[in-house]
C-alpha cells in the first residue's frame, strides 16, 4: 500500500497524543446477504515523535495479531509500534484435531474444479 493521505484538518489542531490506527481485515459475505467483517491484524503509529515533530516518510509496520474477544475493527487502546516477534507476526489461537487433518486433506486431494459444500467452505474458512 502506497498511498497519500489527505484530511481537512489543519495541524496545529492534531492532538500531540494522536495515532494513526491501522487493520486488515477479511470481507466475508455472499451475494445478497450482508457482508461480516473479521479483523486479522492492526497496528497502531504516533502521528508526533518525542519531540511534537509531525512523523513522515516510509515506516515499517510489524503487525500485531488481534486479541481474543476484541469485535472491533481498530484496536486505538492498542500498544503503539511494530510488532518485535518477527518470525511469528500473527498467532493462531487454536490447532487441528487428526480430524480436522483428514478433513483438509480430504478435501485438497480432490480435482480442484470439483464444488465444495457450504459446510466445506465454513470450515476452511474457521482453518484459513
Amino acid at each position: 500500500w502506497n498511498e497519500w493521505l489527505s484530511y481537512d484538518i489543519y495541524l496545529i489542531d492534531i492532538p500531540r497524543a494522536a495515532r494513526l490506527c491501522l487493520s486488515i481485515c477479511s470481507v466475508k459475505g455472499r451475494k445478497g446477504a450482508k457482508e461480516e467483517h473479521c479483523p486479522l491484524a492492526w497496528g497502531n503509529v504516533n502521528l508526533f515523535d518525542y519531540m511534537d515533530n509531525l512523523v513522515s516518510g516510509k515506516m515499517a509496520l510489524n503487525l500485531w495479531p488481534v486479541p481474543h474477544g476484541l469485535e472491533d475493527l481498530l484496536n486505538p487502546i492498542g500498544v503503539t509500534g511494530s510488532n518485535p516477534n518477527k518470525s511469528n507476526r500473527l498467532a493462531r489461537d487454536s490447532s487441528l484435531t487428526d480430524n480436522d487433518i483428514e478433513q483438509l486433506r480430504n478435501i485438497y486431494n480432490r480435482d480442484p474444479l470439483s464444488e465444495i459444500t457450504e459446510q466445506e467452505k465454513d470450515f476452511l474458512w474457521r482453518h484459513r
